[in-house]
Order: structure tokens, then sequence, then C-alpha cells
């Protein structure tokens, strides 16, 4: 647990010191960097039984890609994946690019560990960075670092392209924006998809954010649409699922959508609870009439409702957490309505932070959640 505490206060007492500096100034990009670097080095130190999808296929990919003498031929190889052969060519091309760049540079996986956590950290530091108010930095990147850091070890190319996800629908993503902005945030998406064919679902996100800012109805009533569309397609997943599958997704189905009978999931709720109620304040606290609050309400709720399908499969859970990840824009979303009320803002700020430690305690030191704790350096 150690190494995962120092890494996290280090970086955030680097973000608390930095966050209202001009962002410009030499002294915050350095100290930026030194702020990412540090959980970055920590995946890339870590043992390869550190996160379960690292021995599932990071670590074999990365000998075959190193053995390779071109990209061509790593290509067109094959590895032994769950006591079977698989193709190369069945992961995609973005993740496939990772690792042979980082088989170029490096001669162990640690290389590769340390690159994919970059590509996760980055995007979404860079988000948070531009999107959020100066005071509220590090509070978005304490969510990050205790409700997702440890998952983002195991689920390593969705959380690539999550974050890319991420950094197109809230950090570039311009509302009443002309073409080329609407290129802009759906550029990063289509990254995603390169890492993670799930990233399908970004421009699902993007329309949704569309269609929020738009000036049709009500934010109350848009909010209240788009839940319902998901309640029901939840209700009917078997429908959903068979359309999902003459489009190609066959294999996603299998994995995540399991015996499509959806149960009630009431620790997937409960857990959520603080969030949820910080979207419902900050929706309310701009009169309802704010398009990003009522977004982000959105995503929460819908995030809540998609965590339902952990009772379909293991991987049920993952889908919703396109959503839940915008929950890391709640800081900035909710503490800019109390500009001059530093003491509500310092409790609020407060509540978040003992929520996350409580989460990472429960789900990562004593459920053992990805397989990430107790943590172990590569050379132990």
């Amino acid at each position: 647990m150690l190494p995962y505490f120092v890494s996290f206060c280090a970086t955030l007492l680097i973000l608390a010191i930095i966050q209202s500096w001009s962002r410009n100034s030499v002294g915050y990009i350095f100290w930026s960097i030194v702020a990412v670097l540090i959980p970055c080095l920590l995946a890339g130190m870590r043992a390869d039984s550190i996160g379960t999808d690292v021995a599932v296929y990071a670590k074999p990919l990365f000998d075959v890609a190193h053995s390779s003498s071109s990209f061509g031929e790593f290509y067109g190889s094959g590895l032994i994946q769950y006591w079977s052969r698989a193709d190369v060519s069945e992961f995609e091309i973005g993740y496939l690019a990772l690792v042979w760049v980082s088989s170029r540079l490096f001669d162990s996986v640690q290389g590769l560990l340390f690159l994919t956590q970059l590509l996760v950290i980055v995007p979404i530091y860079w988000t948070l960075s531009r999107r959020g108010n100066k005071e509220t930095l590090a509070t978005g990147m304490c969510l990050f670092l205790f409700l997702y850091f440890n998952q983002s070890l195991n689920m390593m190319r969705q959380w690539i392209a999550m974050a890319f996800v991420f950094m197109g629908i809230l950090g570039l993503y311009k509302k009443n924006g002309k073409a080329k902005d609407h290129i802009a945030g759906i550029v990063p998406i289509l990254i995603g998809v390169s890492f993670h064919t799930s990233a399908v679902l970004g421009f699902v996100i993007f329309a949704i954010r569309a269609y929020i800012d738009s000036n049709a109805g009500s934010q109350l009533r848009k909010v209240a649409l788009v839940c319902g569309i998901a309640l029901v397609a939840i209700l009917f997943i078997g429908p959903v699922a068979s359309l999902l599958t003459s489009f190609g997704f066959g294999s996603y189905v299998a994995g995540y959508l399991g015996n499509q009978s959806v149960g009630i999931m009431p620790n997937q709720i409960i857990i959520r609870l603080p969030l949820i109620f910080i979207a419902l304040l900050a929706f309310r606290r701009t009169e309802r009439q704010d398009p990003f609050t009522a977004f982000l309400l959105c995503m929460t709720i819908v995030g809540v409702l998609l965590s339902q399908l952990t009772s379909l499969s293991d991987h049920g859970g993952r889908i919703g957490l396109y959503f839940d990840m915008f929950t890391l824009a709640l800081p900035p979303a909710l503490l800019r309505t109390y500009q001059n009320d530093d003491a509500t803002k310092l409790v609020i700020e407060s509540v978040l932070i003992v929520y996350a430690l409580i989460y990472w305690t429960y789900f990562y030191a004593l459920m053992g959640s990805s397989e990430t704790v107790p943590y172990l350096a590569f050379w132990s």
C-alpha cells in the first residue's frame, strides 16, 4: 500500500501548490511533468503480476514484438493467451503500434507499462488542467488516482481509450463550435477506438453532449430523456445485444453482456451515492440551466444504470466506466458555484477526498479489485 500512497500524495502535493500558477509558466509546466511522471514511473516499475492483463496480453505481445525484426512480422505472429494460441492481429492497431514502439525503445515490458500509463494520465491531466478552475485540479486528479489508477493498471487498453474519449469530449469539444471544433473532439475518440474497440461508445457520449448543449427543451427534460433511453436499453438488453451482434460486435456482446439477464446490484448504486449527490447539487446550484452540469449529471446517472450490467458478467460493468469517468470533472463544476464561500468549498473538497480514500482502501486494498495490492516492484 505504501508505494501507492507515497506516490499519490507526492503528485497531489505538487498539484496543490502549482494549480494556481499560470498555465504557461515554465514552473507550472516543469512541475506538471514531474507530477505526471510519478504515477507513470510507479506503473512502469511494477512486477508483471500487478494487474491481471499484464500477463494476459501485455507481456506476451511485448515478447513477440521484441523478438520480431519488423512490424509486419510482429503483426502476422501468434501468441499464447489463456493457454491457447491467439493472433497478434486480433488486437487493435493502436495498441499494437504502442507495443512495437516500446519493444524498440526498451528491453523489458516495464517500458511498455510506463508508456501505457503515460497515455492514460496525460490526456486526463491535460483535460482537467484546461477544463477546471485553478483551485480544483488537485481534487480532480485525487479522484482519478484513488478511484481509477489501480484499475488502469489492469484494464490498460480500455483506459487508454477512455482517456482519449475524455479528452475529446471535455477537453477539445466546444459548444456551438465550428466544424473544425467538432472534428477536434472526434479525432481523440478515433484514437481511442484504435486502442480498444469499446471506445465507439465515445461517439454516443459525443452525441449526448451535443444534444444537451442544444436549445431543444429544458436541461432537466433532456437529462431525463437520455437516462430514460439508457434504462430502456438495459431492460431490453437482449434485442440490443442482437443489434450489436449484427453490426459486428458479437465478441464484445459475448464477453460483456453474458447471459443477458440483468439483475439489480445495490452495491454499485451505494458506492456512487456521494458522486450522485455532488452531481445533483451542481445541477441545482446552476438553477438547472447550465448544459455542462446537466451533462455531468446525465453521465453520472447513466453510469449508475450501466453499472447494473455487472450482474451479466465480470466485464459488463466496464461499459459504464465510459460514463463514470466524467465524474472527474465534478469538482470544478460544483466548486465554481461557491466562488466566494471558501468554507463550503473546503468542506466539499474534504468530503470528496475522504470518499476517495475510503473507496481505494475498501476496493483495492481490502477486496483486492484489479489485483494490484500489495505493490511489487519488478526487481522484487
